[in-house]
C-alpha cells in the first residue's frame, strides 16, 4: 500500500505568511508609533488618548515596544491564515481534509470523483451529491496527481455540474423542505466571516439533498440526487 500523499499551500505563500505577515506587522506598527505625536495633535483622529500615551514612552522603549507588538500581530494573522488553510492528505483508503482545526475523513469507498471548481476542492459522492467543497491556494497539479496516484477518478474538466447551480434568493418554494432557513442562517455566518458555522451549515444543506458554493458572499445552490 503506498504512502499517503499530503498537499499544502505552495511554498512561497508559507513563507510569506510565517515571515511576511510578522515583518509587515512589525513595520506597520513602528511607522504608527513614529507618527504618534503628529495624530495625537489631530482633533479629528482618532484614539488620541492611545496616541498621546504611545508618544510619551522614552526611548530606546517605544521603538522596542512598537517593532514587539508589531510582530506579536504579524504572527497572531499568520497562525490565523495558517489554520485557515487547506491541508490534503490522500491515500488508497481514505482521503482527509483539515482546515479551521478540524479534521474530516472520507472513505475511498464513498468518493466517486474530485475536481477543482475555481478554487475549490470538491469532494463527489454517490448520484450528484457533494461530500466536501474546500477553497484551497495548492498547486492544481499536485492536486490532481495526488488523487490520480492513490486511484481516484480526477476530472480535468471541472465540475460537470456547475451550471446546474442558481444564485440563492429568500424564497423558500424552491428549495427542499428547511432548506430556505438554513441559507439564511448561512448567510448570516458569511457575513461575519463565520467559517464553522458556514461549513456545518452547508452540511446540514447536504443531508437535505442541496449543495452549495459560494461567490464573495454570495450563495449559489442546486439539488443534488442520490444522498
Amino acid at each position: 500500500m503506498a504512502q499517503p500523499t499530503t498537499v499544502k499551500d505552495p511554498l512561497a505563500q508559507r513563507v510569506t505568511v510565517w515571515i511576511g505577515f510578522p515583518i509587515a506587522g512589525a513595520l506597520v506598527v513602528f511607522l504608527l508609533e513614529r507618527l504618534a505625536d503628529w495624530i495625537a495633535g489631530l482633533e479629528w483622529a482618532p484614539f488620541q488618548g492611545l496616541f498621546r500615551l504611545v508618544s510619551k514612552i522614552p526611548e530606546p522603549w517605544d521603538v522596542i515596544g512598537a517593532a514587539g507588538a508589531g510582530l506579536l500581530l504579524g504572527l497572531f494573522i499568520a497562525l490565523i491564515a495558517h489554520t485557515e488553510s487547506l491541508l490534503v492528505e490522500v491515500g488508497d483508503t481514505e482521503a482527509k481534509l483539515t482546515t479551521d482545526g478540524r479534521t474530516r475523513v472520507f472513505p475511498r469507498e464513498t468518493v466517486t470523483a474530485v475536481c477543482l471548481s475555481g478554487k475549490d476542492l470538491v469532494l463527489f459522492g454517490p448520484g450528484t451529491t457533494e461530500l466536501a467543497r474546500d477553497n484551497t491556494d495548492a498547486d492544481p497539479g499536485a492536486l490532481a496527481a495526488a488523487f490520480a496516484s492513490h486511484g481516484y477518478t480526477w476530472l480535468p474538466s471541472g465540475d460537470p455540474y456547475a451550471d446546474d447551480f442558481r444564485r440563492w434568493v429568500d424564497d423558500p418554494s424552491v428549495l427542499p423542505e428547511g432548506a430556505n432557513g438554513l441559507l439564511k442562517a448561512r448567510e448570516k455566518a458569511l457575513s461575519k466571516d463565520d467559517r464553522k458555522d458556514a461549513a456545518e451549515l452547508r452540511e446540514e444543506l447536504a443531508r437535505l439533498g442541496v449543495a452549495v458554493r459560494d461567490e464573495k458572499k454570495k450563495q449559489y445552490w442546486r439539488k443534488t440526487t442520490g444522498a
